[in-house]
């Protein structure tokens, strides 16, 4: 597609077998990417349906060959789960990763690294915290609950919260136990 876009009606009229990656929900939904906010406008709620009704007419109900990879089997229960992905063939290929670079280090070496505290239980959250969908402010909760019931010399239980990602968390300097590691690339 290059810098171009096909319409859903241009992407239905492709007479080849379509193999699409599911990187976000777009496919299988209307305008939306990810699950609608039930609060959307009466306009945002009308073409929600309208293009999802589009997609299943030109698309799934077309006898169009479609395939999907998902890259989770979330993101597969996702589709299958859908109101017009429910007869999809789908199949889970997990994005690549290096394991030459990703791989366990020594843990005496790796916290030393990254400054983290070598007698605390580390939770590791990557990812973006102001986005409500990846459930940074539910962690937060939970781990501050929990610290807060652990007594003073109980350190193997306190949970060290260390943060990986494009954005400083919203708490961060205001919790002792709150860890954060910088963007991914710049994390050594």
């Amino acid at each position: 597609l290059g810098d171009k876009g096909l319409s859903v009606r241009e992407i239905g009229n492709i007479r080849k077998p379509i193999v699409w990656t599911l990187h976000d929900e777009w496919p299988f939904r209307g305008v939306h990417h990810y699950e609608p906010d039930p609060s959307s406008s009466a306009l945002l709620r009308y073409l929600e349906a309208r293009l999802t009704e589009d997609k299943r007419k030109h698309w799934f109900a077309s006898g169009h060959r479609f395939y999907a990879i998902a890259p989770s089997v979330w993101m597969k229960s996702q589709l299958l789960g859908s109101s017009i992905g429910s007869s999809a063939t789908v199949e889970v290929i997990p994005y690549p990763l290096d394991t030459n670079f990703w791989s366990p280090g020594p843990i005496p070496a790796s916290r030393a690294n990254l400054a983290v505290d070598p007698h605390l239980f580390a939770v590791l959250f990557v990812g973006d915290t102001r986005d409500p969908r990846k459930g940074f402010s539910k962690l937060c909760a939970a781990v501050w609950a929990h610290n807060r019931e652990q007594t003073e010399g109980e350190d193997t239980k306190i949970i060290q919260l260390l943060v990986a990602g494009k954005h400083q968390p919203p708490h961060h300097g205001q919790h002792r136990h709150l860890h954060y590691l910088g963007n991914m690339d710049s994390v050594n």
